[in-house]
Formats: structure tokens, C-alpha cells, sequence
């Protein structure tokens, strides 16, 4: 009867760490997704800038934050 508890206990403990290892593994997947988003982003962006300035062209990019702040971006070449 000692026995069949124990075995119990240790598949509970062994279901716990198969669920936390899963959760971390999860959780890092999840933090490198993100990163990934925000580096591809800022390519996306660098791309677009670079591609402004060197044909010529304006970029003017208005964002309003929380409406109370207003964050302008404006690109042009001068020569």
C-alpha cells in the first residue's frame, strides 16, 4: 500500500516538472517572438528611410500618444 502512494506522489511530481519545463519553453518561445517582431520592425523602418533619402523623396510621419503628445518624424534629403 506504501508503494502505490509513493508511485502517486513521484507521477505527480514527474506531471509538475513536465508542466513547468513546458511553461518555460513556452515562455521563451513567446520572449523571442517578440523580439524578433520588434527587430524586423525597426529593418522595416530603416528600409523605408533609407529608401526616402536616397530617391529624392519626403516622409512625414505624425503620431498622436495618448492625445496629448505629438511624436513627428520628418525625413527629407537636402542638398
Amino acid at each position: 500500500m506504501n508503494t502505490s502512494i509513493i508511485d502517486e506522489k513521484e507521477e505527480k511530481i514527474s506531471n509538475l516538472l513536465k508542466v513547468s519545463i513546458f511553461l518555460n519553453v513556452l515562455k521563451h518561445h513567446f520572449l523571442s517572438l517578440l523580439i524578433y517582431g520588434i527587430v524586423f520592425n525597426c529593418i522595416v523602418f530603416l528600409l523605408i528611410a533609407a529608401n526616402t533619402l536616397m530617391n529624392d523623396r519626403h516622409l512625414h510621419v505624425s503620431v498622436t500618444v495618448d492625445n496629448k503628445e505629438t511624436v513627428m518624424i520628418d525625413l527629407k534629403n537636402r542638398k
